[in-house]
């Protein structure tokens, strides 16, 4: 249902030419085939230069690949044991800090209220 594997990196592409000239229904549609193939190819070698693509092609205010990302990564927590996708982690802060806020909420962990002054 999701494609080839190697489709995650082109719908990052078209979704970045959707981005760069506004054509909504063009960024729409590859969002669903990227989350679509994201299910389905999570754990292959294309993930990684998908994720890499998306992260490096869109704003951080771009909220649209890179939650999909996101999601894929929290549902698939041990691809974390592959080296590229730490590497990931590495170069892209919001993508490491995103994961963190997430499962963060998911077990209950909270921040701390500032102290009255």
């Amino acid at each position: 249902m999701g494609g080839e594997p190697y489709q995650l990196v082109l719908h990052a592409k078209m979704y970045a030419i959707g981005d760069k000239y506004v054509v909504d229904g063009l960024k729409e549609l590859a969002k669903e085939k990227f989350e679509r193939s994201c299910n389905s190819h999570w754990d292959t070698e294309y993930f990684a230069p998908a994720t890499h693509f998306a992260f490096s092609s869109t704003l951080d205010s771009g909220r649209g690949l890179r939650a999909v990302i996101i999601r894929t990564i929290c549902d698939h927590i041990n691809i974390l044991n592959k080296p590229e996708v730490m590497a990931l982690l590495h170069e892209f802060n919001d993508l490491a800090v995103s994961l963190l806020e997430k499962n963060a909420k998911a077990i209950g962990w909270t921040r701390p209220k500032p102290a009255d002054v």
